[in-house]
């Protein structure tokens, strides 16, 4: 895709809400992993502020997604505002191990860089 001053480009979104567990995780692997492999794809962007629970199977799906996205050459970026998701990632300590962008609710809706304009 070329890149001129005047684009905008608007790279897939989507968001998880509510409790992401053992229970979920296969329903959202597939989403998750059918988002990731669409064609034209370079980035995806994974809006979390909405979640309010995630157990160890759904960190590892996370982990598993951001695998994917690397072995396809393309990247998976959290969106995430201060919620539970950062708080596991920080207590299990892959905070580091995850592209996670925090977004102040001021910030909805504004450009996040990357000639990305994400809007979830």
């Amino acid at each position: 895709m070329s890149e001129h001053d005047d684009d905008i480009v608007t790279d897939p979104c989507t968001r998880w809400s509510g409790a992401v567990t053992g229970a979920d995780v296969t329903a959202l692997r597939g989403q998750l992993f059918d988002a990731l492999e669409a064609p034209g794809v370079s980035i995806l962007w994974l809006d979390v502020r909405d979640v309010t629970d995630i157990d160890r199977a759904g960190v590892a799906l996370l982990l598993g997604a951001q695998g994917r996205a690397a072995a396809l050459d393309r990247q998976l970026i959290l969106i995430d505002s201060g919620g539970v998701v950062t708080d596991t990632l920080n207590g299990l300590l892959l905070r580091g191990e995850l592209d996670l962008v925090q977004l102040l609710p001021e910030q909805e809706g504004r450009d996040l860089g990357r000639h990305t304009d994400v809007r979830c």
